[in-house]
């Protein structure tokens, strides 16, 4: 029960993660960095 809630709490911080890299990287992109 409570490795479920671990596991879920680890995808919903990856996820997080996953977009603020995402918008860093099309912020990045519209002001011309590579």
């Amino acid at each position: 029960m409570l490795l479920l809630d671990v596991k879920r709490i680890q995808c919903r911080y990856q996820q997080k993660i996953l977009d603020i890299s995402k918008s860093l990287t099309l912020r990045a992109e519209v002001f011309g960095f590579s």
